[in-house]
């Protein structure tokens, strides 16, 4: 009954596991995740996405979303469940006078930077163009633009969204105040957001330094890049890490992105003195979006992988050498450890303006076991590499964690990843989904419904 009611009243497809290109609607990124939905609705527009919550909530299925697909930990996914999967849903329509771009809910960086890039136009995103853009944003959005333009959810406008009633209404600073405030740090917890409307900026070239030093030099290198942290300028970010060198194990990686005047940026670049030197080092003028598929190159699909995060405040010399402790003893030549430095605007947006739980100054690190699927025999040691590394650090982080990359399995992590605007979320989804529809993304509300207290 439930699967004839969708296919007569949907324009896209509804799938079950024996159809075509169900196969192709189960993949994610992370291709450790093995989860069989029951139905998948691949939603052409936002009246799907509206028809198939409502049918869904009609029959109490369990209801999951899918945008841009890049999904470590299987959350847009459920066992015998409905995913209403977006992936289709990819236009992006480009206002140049008001310089913003309104995007559907399954719109990678890619897909929203290719059509901003014919107009000299750019937007906030992730390390990666395969990354999509509702998820990212709604969750945070670390990436290269951050230190000078803020956090991807920095720079929302506005969301179309439908709540688990399917009823659709648009969120902003003029509309549902507390609902637009929600979105921005809160994830995917209040409805289905079917499109955004976000910020542009002019997409002058950047100055790209990819550098990569032996491990022998890992801890100097490291230690140096961190004290240039403490006073970098906007223009630069700055990530750091361990990840696999092409015949060499692996390697201490350091990528500066300079947005800004390149001349200046070169003089930046060329007065910086690190300790050792590197056995590659790629520096380059390019655009943006060509900046992103470098970063692709370490996002590699079809691979399994489990991760993990922590904030640290700072790299001291006992979170150092918990983490080069840890990259001796990595079980796979695949697996990485990232260090992403945010400071710079989102670090002087107040904290209690967006939902986002962390604003002072700090590294965002996330801890990558990464095997090949003939490798999966091994899966539960690679995964206690990476548990062991987050457990090692945590005296040593802030509490809770980016919540994009948590799920339910970290608890202690995800009660305080929102810190102080914890109450305020849980006021906001009790009155917009008091049923608990939407509960992939981890926000700590794992008490009842009560009774709305505004």
């Amino acid at each position: 009954m439930l699967f004839s009611e969708l296919k007569t009243a949907l324009k896209g497809r509804v799938l079950l596991p024996e159809d075509d290109f169900y196969a192709g609607s189960i993949k994610l990124w992370n291709a450790a995740i093995h989860t069989h939905p029951a139905i998948i609705v691949r939603c052409e527009d936002s009246s799907d996405v509206t028809t198939a919550v409502r049918i869904a909530r009609k029959y109490n299925w369990n209801l999951t979303v899918k945008g841009g697909g890049h999904d470590w930990s299987g959350l847009a996914l459920s066992e015998d469940g409905i995913v209403i999967d977006m992936s289709g849903m990819r236009g992006v329509k480009i206002d140049t006078e008001k310089k913003e771009a309104t995007i559907e809910g399954g719109v990678t960086a890619g897909d929203l930077l290719t059509a901003a890039d014919p107009f000299g136009l750019v937007a906030v995103t992730g390390a990666g163009s395969t990354i999509g853009m509702a998820g990212l944003t709604m969750g945070g959005g670390y990436g290269p633009l951050t230190p000078k333009y803020g956090l991807a959810l920095d720079n929302l406008l506005s969301a179309v969204i439908v709540l688990a009633d399917g009823q659709m209404l648009t969120a902003s600073e003029t509309e549902h105040r507390d609902l637009f405030w929600a979105l921005k740090g809160g994830g995917g917890n209040f409805g289905v957001v079917v499109s955004m409307r976000v910020r542009l900026y002019d997409a002058h070239p950047v100055l790209s330094a990819l550098l990569l030093f032996p491990m022998s030099h890992a801890g100097p290198v490291l230690q140096y890049y961190n004290e240039c942290a403490r006073s970098a300028p906007d223009e630069l970010s700055l990530i750091t890490g361990i990840v696999p060198a092409a015949g060499a194990g692996h390697a201490v990686t350091v990528a500066l992105t300079w947005c800004g005047d390149i001349e200046t940026g070169e003089r930046f670049f060329a007065d910086l003195q690190p300790a050792g030197k590197p056995f590659s080092a790629q520096v380059q003028r390019m655009k943006y979006k060509d900046l992103l598929s470098v970063f692709d190159t370490f996002v590699i699909q079809d691979h399994y992988n489990d991760m993990k995060t922590r904030w640290l405040p700072d790299l001291t010399a006992k979170a150092l050498s918990i983490i080069l402790k840890a990259a001796v003893e990595m079980t796979s030549p695949l697996s990485t450890v990232s260090l992403q430095y945010f400071y710079g605007a989102p670090a002087r947006v107040p904290l209690h303006s967006t939902a986002f739980g962390l604003r002072q100054p700090h590294l965002l690190v996330l801890i990558t076991s990464t095997w090949r699927p003939e490798d999966d025999k091994n899966s539960a040691i690679h995964q206690k590499w990476s548990k062991d590394l987050c457990d090692d650090l945590a005296a040593q982080a802030l509490p809770g964690g980016y919540a994009n990359v948590l799920t339910p399995k970290e608890p202690d992590q995800v009660l305080f990843a929102h810190g102080e605007n914890l109450a305020e979320l849980q006021r906001v989804k009790d009155s917009f989904d008091p049923e608990r529809i939407f509960t992939s993304y981890p926000i700590g509300l794992l008490a009842p419904a009560r009774e709305k207290i505004r």
